[in-house]
């Protein structure tokens, strides 16, 4: 079966180096610069014709053979006749649809499906990186492995993807990325970062999408340390063909691993650097990363710490760079906060101090193009904390229809005004990774209900 694997972390982590010395391997084709789901999402259309003819013969399945007439459109030329479904039978309701697949010749595909599209997408890989047989498929994009609702991919290809996430010295990496704006002001580079406050906060926010991804995936998620990758090739490469699933470990030796590095950042800079991370970088030689699983190790002093004081973070258009926000968020802010684009949603943050905290979250609905009620269930650090259960003013629905399976109050509200929902108070220990996860929930499946919320706003009391 085919293997995804989506290779993200902060820009000059080493993810293209770790996408070279893959793709030395003849099973594995990686796309650089590349979002995966983007790529099915282009080849998707190619399975127009397998649902048509599946929604054909949902309708013949509740029909009797004298009724199909019906089917036939109004009026009928010569063309249209000839295409009509006359093999339609009672003796073979389920698909006897005269442009199904054939099952009873050799090659009985007439058009793509579900089953083979796994097989198309490696083709795709395959003929553009001029391999066969691939085993392993995927992209590397350093700041976002998924732009869409993760269960999408796996949906698709018939098993959920592998994520692996590079971390990198966050002083060097930050040096690396100042050296390419550097770059890009004398007109020889281009490069999206302008200022190391800039630099901080884009490794800092890129932590929280990583650690939210280690929540939700748990054993799908591979970190792998660059040190390691560029220091121990070979021993860190097994871990990563085992995570994979691959066996012996092909010749990478073509693939240079050991790169200088020159100090760039002027001494203002280097104090910001340092005043960031300086903890983070001082023990980072020791640090375990690749193949860990212990987050509070591997990201102690790469998060922002809130203040033991009270603290608002706001969430609009004008704010910088993207606090809190990991999986599960749209790539820009909407006009009344970040929106959420998955069923399943993180904010990822640290505290600076141990104690008791109150948590505030202001939150919207959008109830999509076919408004109905939905619900959103609520956990700071796998603990229910709140239901809410959003009802559109026109809905007639009762917002009792789905049962809850959670432990936690609830609370109805309708509308689509931005609420402040008190989520209680919970116990935080200093510098430790946390995370609010937002579960929606339809209540009715309607193809066109699309329910989201956005996040305005999160205090800390």
């Amino acid at each position: 079966m085919l293997t995804a694997v989506l290779i993200g972390g902060p820009p000059r982590s080493g993810t293209t180096l770790l996408v070279d010395l893959l793709n030395e391997n003849s099973n594995i084709g990686l796309f650089s610069e590349y979002v995966f789901d983007d790529l099915l999402r282009t080849l998707e259309p190619l399975l127009a014709r397998e649902h048509d003819i599946s929604m054909l013969d949902a309708v013949v399945r509740g029909r009797e053979p004298a009724a199909l007439e019906d089917l036939i459109p109004e009026p009928c030329s010569e063309e249209v006749l000839s295409e009509t479904p006359s093999q339609w039978t009672a003796a073979a309701p389920a698909r006897s649809y005269v442009f199904a697949n054939n099952d009873r010749v050799v090659h009985s595909s007439r058009f793509p499906t579900l089953k083979t599209f796994p097989k198309i997408v490696e083709s795709v890989f395959g003929a553009s990186l001029g391999k066969d047989d691939l085993a392993v498929v995927g992209t590397k994009y350093p700041f976002f492995p998924l732009l869409h609702d993760p269960t999408y991919v796996g949906g698709l290809l018939g098993r959920q993807p592998k994520y692996i996430f590079m971390l990198r010295d966050p002083i060097m990496q930050i040096n690396s990325s100042i050296n390419r704006r550097n770059r890009a002001t004398q007109g020889i580079d281009a490069w999206h970062v302008d200022t190391v406050e800039n630099a901080v906060h884009e490794l800092r926010s890129m932590c929280c999408i990583i650690i939210s991804y280690i929540f939700h995936f748990g054993s799908d998620v591979l970190i792998v340390k660059y040190e390691d990758l560029t220091e121990k090739r070979d021993e860190t490469l097994r871990k990563i063909y085992d995570f994979v699933e691959l066996g012996e470990l092909a010749d990478s030796s073509a693939v240079p691993c050991v790169r200088t590095s020159v100090r760039v950042l002027s001494p203002d800079e280097w104090e910001t650097v340092d005043n960031a991370f300086a903890n983070a970088s001082a023990d980072w030689p020791q640090r375990v990363i690749t193949g860990s699983k212990n987050v509070t190790d591997m990201f102690a002093g790469l998060l922002e710490p809130y203040p033991p004081t009270p603290h608002e973070v706001e969430l609009n258009p004008g704010t910088a760079g993207r606090p809190l926000l990991g999986l599960g968020w749209h790539h820009a802010f909407m006009p009344d906060g970040a929106l959420s684009n998955a069923p399943d949603s993180y904010l990822v943050f640290a505290m600076r101090e141990t104690g008791k905290r109150r948590i505030l979250i202001q939150l919207a609905p959008h109830y999509g193009e076919s408004p109905s009620p939905f619900a959103c269930d609520i956990s700071v650090n796998g603990a229910s904390a709140l239901r809410v259960n959003w009802q559109p003013p026109a809905s007639q629905m009762p917002v009792t229809a789905q049962v809850s399976t959670q432990k936690a109050p609830s609370l109805t509200v309708v509308g689509a005004d931005a609420v402040l929902l008190d989520l209680g108070t919970f116990d935080f220990v200093g510098d430790n990774p946390n995370h609010i996860r937002l579960t929606i929930s339809k209540r009715q499946v309607e193809a066109s209900a699309n329910p989201h919320v956005s996040l305005k706003s999160l205090k800390f009391s």
